[in-house]
This record gives structure tokens, sequence and C-alpha cells, in this order.
């Protein structure tokens, strides 16, 4: 079997620690806080997300930015020239315009290096979902499975990559145009937070609302157990944004409706944490 590396965008929000144990290829992503430029890493090498977040909650805002296919090619090439195939699991299209300058990057490489295989996914996925996506993909190459048997199960899994987030910071959703100006100015007062999901076309969708923390625990549980094989142990991702007192009881809770459960705590990065704000708590897994 030849050899390849599966890519993917730091979007994926996996924690330093998982991150340094995976053969995973992490391309960093540009956000500009108040105009000042960064990248975020995966060892958050730049600004820490407790410092993003603190920065945010003075009033500071983040934009971000796609890696252009010049620049896709940069991380892509040297692969290429190891004499490595490549598998990209691609940030949702849904969100970024990162999958068409990953494709525009890799059509390029595959005139150059024709002998080489090269497979781009558009993983519809975004944040740890992302991230549990391609933790599974690299888990069945380790088991000895080839590029296309690879891509072919990310490819019937991607969709069933369940997405839970609850936002608590309704300004950042308002900016981006998620929720109007009056429900934010209402959620504010009342503590009113939305749950969201990335629905089939990878974009981000308003679906309930919950009031106050503890309900939103109850939320993620119930919504694991319904559409979960909840007692079946697997891995779980949560991630949060300056928000890992609550993503810790979510994980406690987890553990608790089976201890086999394998749930890994990640920080949302300031790639998108830049529309989420602080705050967020998210639940991922794999839908039945």
């Amino acid at each position: 079997m030849k050899p390849y590396t599966i890519t993917t965008e730091v979007t994926a929000d996996i924690n330093p620690t998982l991150a340094d144990e995976l053969a995973i290829k992490f391309i960093p992503m540009a956000f500009n806080l108040d105009d000042v430029p960064f990248k975020h890493y995966t060892d958050f090498r730049e600004m820490a997300a407790k410092e993003f977040y603190e920065r945010l909650s003075q009033g500071q805002v983040s934009t971000t930015s796609q890696p252009n296919p010049t620049e896709y090619i940069d991380y892509f090439e040297p692969l290429l020239k190891d004499g490595s195939d490549i598998l990209h699991i691609s940030f949702t299209s849904g969100l970024s315009g990162s999958y068409n300058s990953a494709v525009i990057a890799l059509d390029m490489l595959k005139e150059k290096y024709p002998e080489r295989t090269i497979i781009c996914i558009d993983s519809l996925c975004a944040s740890s979902g992302q991230g549990l996506l391609v933790y599974e993909a690299q888990n069945l190459q380790k088991a000895g499975n080839s590029i296309e048997t690879v891509a072919q199960w990310v490819e019937d899994t991607k969709q069933k990559i369940a997405h839970h987030v609850i936002v608590s910071d309704l300004f950042h959703l308002k900016r981006g145009g998620r929720v109007s100006g009056a429900t934010a100015a209402v959620g504010s007062v009342l503590a009113i937070m939305p749950v969201l999901r990335i629905d089939e076309q990878g974009k981000l969708e308003v679906i309930s609302k919950v009031r106050g923390k503890k309900r939103a625990i109850a939320y993620f549980i119930d919504a694991f157990q319904e559409n979960a094989d909840a007692m079946h142990a697997q891995n779980l991702m949560i991630s949060h944004s300056d928000n890992l007192d609550e993503a810790l009881k979510l994980k406690s809770a987890i553990e608790q409706l089976n201890p086999e459960h394998t749930v890994f705590i990640n920080e949302i990065s300031p790639v998108i944490g830049s529309h989420t704000g602080s705050g967020t708590l998210t639940l991922f897994y794999i839908r039945k």
C-alpha cells in the first residue's frame, strides 16, 4: 500500500496534546484582531485561547480569511515531493471558501504529480465535528486501510457527524447575520441561548433555544441519547470557547451514561471563535 498523509485545517479544533499524537498535517489559518494579523496553529503559538476571548470581551473585533490556493500548494507540495499521497478533509464549504481553494491547489498539483493519488473531500463539518471525522479517519489509516477505503468511509460518514452547538454570546452571531438584532437583545437579557446545528449543506442553522446552563447540559444529553447509540462505546468530542467548567460537566454527564465512552475536550480556536464568541459549548458524535 502506498503511503499517504491525511491533511485538514486547524478549524478541526483538536487539542494540542491530541494533535501532537496524530500523524495528521494541520494547515494553519489566519485571523485579524483589530486589524492585527495572526495565524492559528494547533499549539496556539501566536495567541492562547484565553487571551483571544479576553480581547473579544474587551470589544476587540476579530475577522478571518481562508488560505489561498498558493498557500495550500506550499503545504501540500512537500508531502508529494516526499512520495506521499494526500487525503485532504476540508473545513465545510458551507462556512468558508477553504474547500474551493484546496481543490484549485490540488488540481494544479495533480498535473505536476500525476503518479500521486490526491483526494479532496468537503467534510461539511466544523470545529471538533471536523476534528472527530479526521480523528476516526486516521484510526482507519492506522488499521491498515488504503487511501481509497478511508476516503469512501469519510464520504459515507461525514453527514452522520452530529453537531450540537449552544452559543451564549449572541453579539457575534448577530454580526454574522445568524440571529436578528431583536433576538440578540432579548436573548442577552433573558439568558436565552440559541441551539445550532450544521445542516446538510454544511451551514449553521438555528434549531432551538434554551435558557440557562443547566438546561444546556440537559439538551446535549437528551440529543445524544435520542440520536446516537448512546450505550455503545464511541469517541465523542466537546469543544468550548472559554467555557471549560461547563465542558467538564458535560463530559462527566456523558461518562456517567456510559463510562466506556472516550470524550475529548478541545478549545475552540480563534478562527471559529471569531464567529461564535466566548461561552460556546458543543458536542459532536457519530449518529446511528
